[in-house]
């Protein structure tokens, strides 16, 4: 998973420098309490993702983080790749 997000942020900085004008960003909101695999999971690791989810950011904190760089004027142009403070 690192790699992969190293070699997104590589792909997305080439891309900025190619062409300035564009806004490209990398996000990476951590773990965010979705229903995502929970229809799939069952059983101990059911239980244990129904545990885990209590520490995940909520669905609305995660937007509230993720959707500013599409309208701020701030982030406009280059290459954005952030992670959430919160």
């Amino acid at each position: 998973a690192n790699a992969a997000g190293m070699y997104n942020d590589f792909m997305l900085d080439y891309l900025a420098e190619h062409h300035p004008s564009v806004t490209f960003m990398h996000c990476s909101p951590g773990f965010v309490k979705t229903n995502w695999g929970r229809e799939h999971i069952t059983g101990v690791a059911g239980m244990a993702l129904r545990t885990v989810q209590w520490f995940g950011r909520s669905t609305e904190t995660a937007a509230e983080y993720l959707t500013p760089p599409l309208y701020k004027a701030e982030f406009r142009g280059g290459c954005r790749c952030t992670k959430p403070s919160f």
